[in-house]
């Protein structure tokens, strides 16, 4: 409450003194209750006495002002109120977007210090942010539009800026490494400045590289950060690349100035080489077998090789129910693009081996010793029809199978005798490698040589003396040692 008091000129009024005195009397707003409120006045002399002068009913109505925001760039702003009364205090708060930080927050144009003002009339709220400072380092190790690799990459401490023409059809796809101090949270991608998108990268620690000095545990692999063509318009496109930290901050990494969505609605139909053959047991591929589209207007594309067109999602194949252990004709579809309208049928072979020669080293064994082919070092030669297959002959020494070993007996009264080994390789036809094996009944084999020797024979001269040849091992049979030891 404030009083104004003013003394009267005692001509004025007929009241003695300098007691006469008029007064003015303010009294706020703020010590009245919404609502009715009743008030005395009362007068004090100079000498202490009073007196309650006046009773008022004062009625106290509310009067509000309006407090708005405006858009902000980079974040929002909002208050806890919109209308207040003078004296009240209103709290801002202040949400930058990703990647960006609060700088001012401003009421009617002016900087305010904290988050909170008082009312004092009608006020209008807004605020700037800045960009966060974000450090970071990467390395593009793969990158490569519909499977086709693009060179050259690069990595480093700054936005790096494609500015050559990359044609997509299917995806761009990116994959490497990156670090910052808080580590990586996400990847997303922007098409001429539009709304940023997930890119779904998979993102995995790197510790091996935390260990040659980049930051923390930021560092991050990634792959597979796909950016599809159908997320891009017609003709040529802008590509912005960058990564969300772990706390929210983002920095662009990359950005393609030229990025063309390839149109694949013009092909209506395709070619592919009508069969495809395999060595029994092998795993499909494309292998080097062609293929050719066929263009709306008429036209024929070039031929393409279909292993590039399956890195790039052109073509896939149905594959369901191949078997590589069957040597019947099979047949599988082949679909272009995901266009189920747009196909092609190719017949499928996985071709037995035949053998054409073997040879092995001719062993030696005593009758009823127990056979084993490893002694013998078989090879074999087996063609694929190489012909028509394109499938190339070829030296195998692993893998060989015994279909019928020699039995390593003797008939009665035979001194030696040479036996056959029948193989197989792989589901091949059976081959029979002819005297691969000598069965010998050593004791009576030294009882016909032994008189031929002279005082200055040797065991190797006696082995000169059969008709086998020298490569008898000797060292493995007592029996021969003893016809030396008696002689």
């Amino acid at each position: 409450m404030t009083v104004t008091i003013s003394a009267m000129p005692e001509s004025a009024m007929p009241y003695g003194g300098a007691a006469t005195a008029h007064f003015n009397m303010v009294i706020p707003a703020s010590v009245l209750a919404m609502g009715t409120n009743t008030v005395i006045i009362r007068a004090i002399d100079t000498v202490g006495n009073w007196a309650d002068i006046i009773t008022a009913t004062i009625v106290r109505e509310a009067v509000t002002y309006a407090i708005t925001t405006e858009t902000c760039t980079n974040g929002t702003v909002k208050v806890d109120k919109y209308s207040a009364e003078a004296g009240e205090t209103v709290t801002v708060t202040a949400s930058p977007d990703i990647g960006y930080e609060l700088a001012s927050i401003f009421v009617d144009g002016e900087p305010i210090t904290g988050n909170t003002f008082t009312v004092s009339g009608d006020h209008t709220v807004t605020a700037t942010f800045t960009l966060k400072a974000v450090t970071f380092k990467f390395s593009l190790d793969t990158f490569a539009a519909d499977g086709v690799d693009i060179a050259p990459r690069t990595g480093g401490e700054d936005t790096v800026t494609y500015s050559s023409s990359i044609s997509v059809q299917s995806a761009l796809v990116l994959g490497g490494w990156c670090s910052t101090t808080n580590g990586i949270s996400n990847w997303q991608y922007c098409v001429n400045g539009g709304a940023w998108i997930d890119a779904n990268a998979a993102i995995s620690e790197r510790a091996d590289l935390v260990s040659l000095g980049y930051e923390g545990a930021a560092t991050a692999g990634f792959t597979n950060l796909s950016i599809p063509a159908s997320a891009l318009a017609a003709g040529n496109n802008t590509v912005e690349v960058r990564f969300i930290d772990t706390v929210g901050n983002a920095l662009t990494m990359i950005k393609f100035t030229s990025v063309t969505k390839v149109e694949t609605s013009t092909v209506v139909a395709i070619n592919v080489t009508d069969t495809i053959y395999f060595k029994l047991g092998d795993v499909f591929s494309w292998k080097d077998a062609v293929y050719t589209l066929t263009e709306l207007n008429g036209g024929t594309g070039e031929p393409n090789s279909i292993s590039a067109g399956i890195a790039a999602g052109t073509i896939t194949a149905d594959t369901t129910g191949l078997e590589n252990t069957n040597t019947e004709a099979q047949t599988i579809t082949v679909v272009y693009s995901g266009d189920t309208t747009i196909t092609d049928t190719v017949t499928v072979y996985f071709v037995a081996p035949k053998i054409e020669s073997a040879k092995s080293t001719q062993i030696y064994y005593e009758e009823g010793a127990t056979f084993d082919i490893t002694n013998n070092n078989v090879s074999i030669v087996v063609s694929y029809n190489e012909s028509t297959t394109g499938i190339e002959n070829e030296t195998i020494t692993s893998g060989i199978e015994i279909v019928t070993a020699p039995t390593l007996v003797l008939a009665t009264d035979a001194i030696a005798a040479t036996q056959d080994v029948v193989i197989s390789y792989n589901g091949s036809a059976e081959y029979i490698i002819e005297d691969a094996v000598v069965v010998v009944d050593f004791t009576e084999f030294a009882k016909v040589l032994v008189g031929s020797l002279t005082a200055n024979d040797t065991v190797t001269e006696l082995l000169k003396l059969s008709v086998y040849g020298t490569d008898l091992v000797t060292s493995d049979y007592i029996a021969v040692r003893n016809i030396a030891i008696r002689k």
